[in-house]
């Protein structure tokens, strides 16, 4: 995960400090979608089976018409009810209830009792295609088969109501009940699977957020480590040495030691400050000459190498980012070195590679040795937590397109080498300077 700049950081702290707003904001709109479609649909079932029915009966009135009418208003109940479980989403067992059920054993005896009652043919087959739609949502196969067969049931329903009552037919009846089954049954699983995409892009959202947050705070702990760790060794070893020094009753020369560790620690309770307010700002420059000098007051003489092109581009705004992340290497390198090496000398060289490359690209190379390289036992802890040390730092890099690689030479020597893609700030009208 890379070091982001102050921008950015600042732009992901507003973002996620509206993002309680936004959820609130966008579960409303949700819930004034679903009852708006909910309602759209129960009032579509309703008014076409119930007004196209009642004019045929009206028409010519039968006990059995009155019979069916009754019966498919009551399939048209359970059925609602079921519809409501589609509010968190479709899946295989939204609509496998006992409800819809009982809507379909009641919209089939209707539409079994319509087939002997003249002003019912087709229209008293509506609730069960509506049911029959409704139902095939959750199928894993074959949904919309379900569905276009569902579309014809009403047609099919009066030819053979016509077929066994032996009633002339007329295209005006059949055209009535395709064009009401096309509003029906097409219209009510059509809305349901626009909500049910809707609700999966809802929870696509939400998990997005939630990814960030947790990024941004995977972000924080890191950086909090690179600011803290390397502080806390600084006072640790500061407060170590005058330790010793007091012991051997020489409070003047401890004395320097214990105000270089307070001066720790007011530095790192400044930069955490700064940290959580996202405006802490190092230049590289600033980062090599901390590390310079803590080494140099542990004992350890430092040798630091920077090309004048380097040093002038690293003071300026643009050069932020990549700054940040070879301040954070050096920042790691410093404290691995006080915590587990025994060195007496370190070099740190920072080169513009035209003939070094990541990925083909020109890079930035951080090369930091010292000469007290540890046994691979004392260095393993150092990479095995994930998200500090020289792993966490890999990682970061790796995001941006770096790399980081340690070498452990006979000589008891340790090489940490970062190489960063130049593209990330450094302008490429410098080449030529470069190349000089």
């Amino acid at each position: 995960m890379a070091l982001p700049s102050d921008r950015s950081t600042a732009n992901r702290n507003q973002t996620l400090g509206s993002s309680t707003a936004a959820s609130v904001h966008q579960r409303r709109n949700m819930a004034v979608v679903w009852w708006s479609t909910y309602l759209s649909l129960i009032f579509l079932a309703i008014f076409i089976y119930g007004l196209a029915l009642l004019v045929r009966v009206a028409q010519d009135p039968q006990l059995v018409a009155l019979v069916v009418a009754a019966l498919g208003a009551l399939a048209i109940v359970p059925w609602a009810m079921t519809v409501l479980r589609a509010r968190r989403g479709i899946d295989n067992a939204t609509f496998r209830t006992p409800t819809m059920a009982c809507a379909g054993i009641l919209a089939f005896a209707s539409a079994l009792i319509s087939l002997w009652s003249p002003p019912a043919f087709g229209v008293g087959a509506l609730p069960l295609a509506l049911v029959l739609a409704t139902a095939a949502l959750s199928l894993s196969k074959g949904r919309w088969w379900v569905i276009f067969a569902a579309l014809f049931l009403p047609a099919a329903h009066l030819s053979l109501a016509i077929a066994l009552n032996g009633t002339p037919a007329e295209s005006r009846d059949l055209i009535t009940v395709t064009w009401l089954s096309f509003f029906t049954v097409l219209g009510v699983p059509t809305s349901l699977w626009v909500w049910a995409v809707m609700v999966e892009l809802d929870v696509t959202r939400q998990q997005a957020a939630e990814l960030a947050i947790t990024n941004e705070r995977l972000r924080f702990a890191a950086d909090l480590h690179d600011v803290q760790g390397h502080h806390l060794q600084v006072i640790s070893l500061k407060t170590d040495l005058a330790s010793r020094l007091l012991a051997r009753d020489r409070p003047d020369a401890a004395a320097p030691h214990i105000l270089e560790a307070h001066d720790a620690a007011q530095t790192a309770l400044q930069e955490t400050r700064a940290l959580v307010q996202g405006y802490r700002k190092t230049t590289l420059t600033q980062e090599l000459n901390n590390a310079s000098a803590v080494l140099d007051s542990a004992g350890v003489k430092t040798n630091v190498t920077v090309p004048e092109l380097i040093a002038t581009w690293s003071q300026q705004p643009g050069s932020t980012e990549l700054g940040s992340v070879l301040g954070l290497a050096v920042r790691e390198a410093t404290t691995n070195i006080l915590r587990h090496s025994h060195a007496s000398t370190a070099d740190f060289d920072l080169t513009l590679g035209s003939a070094a490359s990541v990925h083909g690209a020109a890079v930035v190379e951080l090369r930091i040795r010292n000469d007290g390289a540890p046994a691979p036992v004392t260095q393993a802890p150092v990479n095995s937590h994930a998200g500090s040390g020289l792993d966490g730092l890999r990682r970061r890099l790796a995001d941006i397109g770096g790399q980081l690689n340690t070498e452990t030479t006979t000589n008891q020597e340790f090489i940490l080498r970062v190489s960063v893609p130049r593209s990330m700030n450094f302008p490429a009208a410098h080449d030529k300077d470069d190349s000089q």
